[in-house]
């Protein structure tokens, strides 16, 4: 079986926690893969164990996209699985909706929903200070549309490309 990082989520324990699709993200990128490949490598592990039944897998392109491992559907919960097994961050279940729709009916589980979001001064201060610039979960939330501390607009379009 492969070796894997351990990787530790960013945030633990503060509003501005990690978000699992950013996680997902730094995660691939250590291990020099694209996110599409890291999902792979993650689900073939997953479905290595006898025990394991395969629930729609996550799909990586088109509207799902990253911000599907923020989600509380069954293929995100594939994902924090294999994360807890294979890279041993048991925190990751902090980085996504799960828990608070848990307690909530199923029609408002479209909290997180659309493209990811993000702050460019929250990243640029991250990149400013040495550390790493993440993906906050709560910007990932349909409701949020400004940085709870710079009062920004939250981006949703690459600056590169354009893309959302």
């Amino acid at each position: 079986m492969a070796k894997f990082v351990p990787l530790r989520l960013i945030g633990v324990g503060t509003p501005e926690i990690e978000s699992a699709a950013s996680f997902m993200f730094r995660l691939a990128s250590v291990h020099g893969i694209n996110v599409a490949r890291m999902n792979d490598v993650l689900l073939a592990h997953l479905l290595s164990d006898r025990n394991f039944s395969l629930i729609n897998p996550i799909r990586t392109g088109g509207k799902s996209g990253l911000s599907t491992y923020c989600r509380p559907v069954a293929s995100s919960a594939q994902f924090r699985l294999a994360v807890k097994q294979y890279i041993g961050e048991d925190n990751i279940d902090k980085a996504c909706v799960l828990p608070i729709c848990i307690e909530m009916p199923a029609e408002s589980w479209s909290l997180i929903d659309g493209p990811i979001r993000w702050c460019p001064q929250c990243l640029s201060e991250d990149i400013a200070g040495g550390g790493v610039p993440y993906l906050r979960l709560i910007w990932q939330f349909s409701l949020a549309k400004v940085c709870l501390r710079h009062w920004v607009k939250l981006e949703r379009a690459c600056p590169c490309c354009g893309f959302e």
